[in-house]
C-alpha cells in the first residue's frame, strides 16, 4: 500500500520536473521558422525572433545541463527505471511544446491535435504509473527502499 502512495507521488513529481525542464530545452533550440508545415502568422514570427535575441538559446543550454543533473541524480538515487521513465515523460512532451509554440496557445482538450503521434503518446503516458511501480517495488525486494514510518 505505501508503495502506492510513493507511486503516484513521483509520478507527479517526475511529470512535473520533466515537463518544465523539456519545456525550458526545446522552447530555447526549437525555431519555428524552420518548420516546413508551419503556418504562423508574420506578428508571431517577429514575436519569437525578439524573444531569441533576448537570451533563449542559453537558458536552453541551462536547462540542458540541469536536465542531465536531474537525470543522473534520479538514477544515482533510484534505479535507472525511474530514470528512463523521467527521460521518456521528457521525450513525449516534446511534440506538445512544438505545437505550442507554433500556435502560440496552450493544449486544452478543444484544439489538441488528433493524429497517430498523440495517440502513442497517450498510450505510453499510461504505461508510466505501472512502470514507477515496478521500479519501486525491485527497490523495495532489494532493501534499498527508503521507508518512512
Amino acid at each position: 500500500m505505501v508503495t502506492l502512495l510513493y507511486t503516484a507521488g513521483l509520478y507527479f513529481i517526475l511529470l512535473l520536473f520533466s515537463t518544465n525542464i523539456i519545456g525550458f530545452i526545446v522552447n530555447g533550440f526549437y525555431d519555428p521558422i524552420l518548420d516546413v508545415k508551419n503556418k504562423i502568422s508574420t506578428e508571431r514570427l517577429i514575436e519569437r525572433s525578439k524573444m531569441d535575441k533576448t537570451g533563449l538559446k542559453p537558458l536552453a543550454y541551462a536547462f540542458l545541463v540541469l536536465g542531465l543533473i536531474y537525470l543522473y541524480s534520479v538514477y544515482y538515487y533510484f534505479n535507472i527505471g525511474l530514470a528512463f521513465v523521467a527521460l521518456t515523460f521528457m521525450l513525449i512532451r516534446i511534440p506538445d511544446v512544438r505545437f505550442e509554440i507554433r500556435t502560440n496557445t496552450r493544449i486544452i482538450k478543444k484544439n489538441i491535435p488528433k493524429n497517430s503521434l498523440n495517440t502513442i503518446i497517450t498510450l505510453i503516458h499510461w504505461l508510466m504509473p505501472p512502470a514507477i511501480y515496478l521500479s519501486l517495488k525491485y527497490l523495495e525486494i532489494n532493501n534499498s527502499f527508503i521507508k518512512i514510518i
